[in-house]
């Protein structure tokens, strides 16, 4: 009788185990992007323009790692090395709705920060939002870039950390803020601000950390590849 309980136990326990693990891959991931529209820049370049929406479901914030070019995404398999001779202004910032230069479009709501990091060694550059619990960022139309053929879908990372090497967090090393709000959406028509520019003297801003940055480390907590919904 004991052995027959314990057997039962046992695939009872397997049983749930395996519903969980089914209903988590049920789960929607955390990005969507739909088909808007595309276009050719300076041959190879193309472009395309998709409704883009980013959801932390997650209890703490989260950055969300996008490729910089759709068809030649990062590796980001060991930590990302930095060139010497580094300058803060390699980390470009955009402001969506921030209104520093530009006023926000109708329609507009919360403010968007997105980080770009181009100028890495031996890997293809990406951008970042880092989004609060449970924060949503939704485009009406933004653009993703490539060189070769149109690309269909696109691979996104999300990471709970990223330092700046191997000891400060990227957020407290950057003079700006890097959450973007709880609820945002970004209009069409949207001008983005350069948060790496100062205002009031004309100039890149002088603020930033003196420690030149030899490496990002992102702590990785999920790998997707997100399709183009209704490409034509």
């Amino acid at each position: 009788m004991k052995t027959l309980f314990q057997t039962f136990l046992v695939v009872a326990v397997a049983s749930v185990a395996s519903v969980t693990g089914d209903a988590a891959d049920r789960l929607p991931p955390p990005v969507s992007a739909t088909f808007v529209s595309k276009h050719e820049g300076k041959p190879p370049m193309k472009f395309i323009r998709a409704a883009l929406v980013l959801t932390n479901r997650t209890k703490t914030p989260l950055w969300f790692v996008l490729p910089y070019n759709c068809d030649q995404p990062p590796g980001l398999n060991k930590p990302v090395r930095i060139p010497e001779g580094f300058e803060p202004t390699w980390i470009p910032a955009d402001g969506f709705n921030t209104g520093e230069y530009y006023k926000a479009e109708s329609g507009s709501k919360g403010k968007v920060i997105r980080i770009t990091v181009l100028n890495v060694t031996d890997d293809k550059g990406f951008r970042l939002f880092r989004l609060p619990p449970g924060g949503r960022v939704e485009f009406e139309s933004y653009e993703f870039q490539m060189w070769s053929d149109y690309v269909r879908s696109f691979k996104v990372w999300t990471a709970d950390e990223i330092k700046v090497n191997g000891k400060e967090t990227l957020e407290n090393w950057l003079p700006y803020q890097t959450l973007s709000d709880a609820r945002t959406f970004v209009p069409a028509k949207t001008q983005a601000d350069n948060l790496n520019w100062d205002t009031k003297t004309s100039a890149n801003r002088t603020d930033f950390r003196k420690e030149p940055v030899s490496q990002l480390d992102l702590k990785i907590t999920g790998t997707w590849e997100i399709p183009l919904e209704n490409f034509k």
